[in-house]
């Protein structure tokens, strides 16, 4: 299924998949199989991206449609639709 990526002031996102903003072809249909297959598909510089020390970077938000945010804990019961827009973007923390 067609998935619309965005990521949003995410580091290392435009040298790993050479936009920022892209559509991609989905196997699966979870959250989790997109990270996986995005992985999977651009290599290890996406998994700088996506992963510190072998685990998915906890403070990278998934926002599905501007409005779901998906916690990395649900990302393999998060099933997605064809033609979601998926953000990544980072926790932003404030005081």
């Amino acid at each position: 299924m067609q998935i619309n990526l965005k990521f949003i002031v995410v580091a290392g996102a435009q040298e790993a998949f050479g936009a920022t903003e892209f559509a991609f072809d989905l196997k699966g249909s979870s959250a989790g199989d997109l990270v996986r297959e995005i992985i999977s598909k651009y290599g290890s510089l996406s998994k700088r991206v996506f992963l510190t020390n072998g685990h998915y970077e906890t403070n990278l938000q998934i926002i599905v449609n501007g409005r779901k945010y998906v916690p990395p804990e649900r990302m393999e019961d998060f099933h997605l639709q064809p033609g979601d827009t998926i953000i990544f973007t980072h926790l932003v923390e404030g005081g």
